[in-house]
């Protein structure tokens, strides 16, 4: 997601996003399996930390990256395989990623003004920034993303 300016608000979010899974699927009552709750590339990449626990066959992608790691699209796809709402998930992500900002926009102006006091050239500095969702089954089926961490820096040359 890059924010390219705050006055007004402008966001542009990548529409091909990355996943990242756990290594095995989790389980509420399961506080001892780490690889079930943990989506760190550095722990899942070891092919031992993630069996196949998500069943993958017939949504080919031909941008994944290792085992752990998925596309958007080819999640979406799955999503919509499985019957779920795929469209309303993700309408529900991008929701979350502009209220986050629109949280914290206030603190965002006072900074951005410190670098760029001239209004002109705040267009010089466009923010990129990673967002980390949780996705949870509701008690009706659905999906709701949570948003678990916002990451100023994130890696973009890991790919």
């Amino acid at each position: 997601m890059v924010c390219t300016d705050l006055e007004p608000l402008r966001l542009y979010i990548y529409d091909e996003a990355m996943l990242y899974f756990a290594g095995e699927r989790y389980d509420r009552a399961d506080t001892e399996t780490l690889s079930s709750h943990i989506t760190n590339r550095g722990y899942t990449d070891r092919p031992a930390a993630f069996p196949t626990s998500i069943e993958w066959e017939g949504y080919a992608d031909a941008e994944e990256v290792d085992q752990s790691t998925r596309t958007l699209s080819a999640f979406l796809k799955f999503l919509r395989a499985e019957g779920y709402d795929a469209d309303q998930l993700w309408a529900d992500i991008k929701l979350v990623v502009v209220k986050t900002f629109a949280a914290v926009l206030p603190q965002l102006r006072r900074s951005w003004k410190q670098l760029a006091p001239k209004p002109r050239a705040r267009h010089l500095l466009p923010r990129i920034t990673g967002l980390d969702v949780h996705l949870s089954v509701q008690p009706d089926g659905s999906l709701k993303p949570w948003l678990l961490e916002v990451n100023p820096n994130p890696a973009l040359g890991m790919f």
